[in-house]
């Protein structure tokens, strides 16, 4: 066949073969991402565990919670961002100047504080928010949406996220949806913190949505 005088059928024949090799390869891809992502969500509920040891064990001894904070300049992980941000995700405040946390020092509440895998800044931790008697810590989930706060919102207050339509009223001004879903007066988990969620995706992921769809992986006081 003279590879200057194509037919038809020719460029069918090789289009087909282009198709069929981008489908295989793209099935790869698919199912070595989905074993990994479900690894990791494994690994992230697991050190949230340890860290909620931590904070209690640091509560018994303190008969308080550890502090949080959204500053860039005092959050436990800013050395881990290269661009310095305006405004981060809560987390647990550093001790002064150094990176160190009360759950690390004087005593070692924690040797880890756990790199969250699904942030975008490698190395950042996990997220924490604490009110009153309570306190929650999560992960982005696998959608991986630090950039924009996460389902919960963890930085919305010092950004001013408007509401979405569709949603209650009160949802339809600018809101700190972490402080609205996790309340430690009301009974935790909460039916609101499982089930409900923005219009752009639910607050919890459930890997029953897709191994890779939206919601936070996060562990509550009870």
């Amino acid at each position: 066949m003279d590879i200057f005088r194509l037919t038809l059928i020719d460029v069918i024949k090789w289009g087909a073969v282009v198709v069929l090799a981008f489908i295989v390869i793209l099935g790869t891809r698919v199912r070595f991402i989905q074993p990994e992502s479900r690894a990791k969500v494994s690994r992230a509920k697991s050190e949230l565990r340890r860290l909620a040891v931590g904070i209690e064990s640091y509560y018994i001894d303190s008969n308080e919670y550890p502090a949080m904070t959204m500053d860039p300049n005092r959050v436990m992980d800013r050395q881990y961002y290269k661009n310095r941000p305006t405004v981060v995700g809560r987390t647990f405040m550093a001790r002064h100047d150094s990176p160190l946390i009360s759950l690390t020092t004087p005593v070692a509440y924690l040797t880890d504080l756990y790199a969250d895998p699904f942030a975008d800044h490698l190395g950042t931790g996990f997220r924490y928010f604490q009110a009153g008697s309570g306190w929650i810590v999560g992960s982005w989930g696998p959608d991986r949406d630090q950039a924009t706060g996460g389902q919960l919102m963890w930085n919305a207050g010092d950004i001013g996220i408007p509401g979405r339509l569709g949603e209650s009223e009160e949802d339809n001004s600018i809101l700190d949806v972490i402080e609205r879903v996790y309340n430690p007066d009301h009974e935790q988990p909460s039916p609101l913190l499982i089930g409900g969620g923005r219009l752009n995706g639910a607050y919890t992921y459930n890997p029953t949505n897709g191994t890779i769809s939206a919601g936070d992986v996060w562990r509550v006081k009870q």
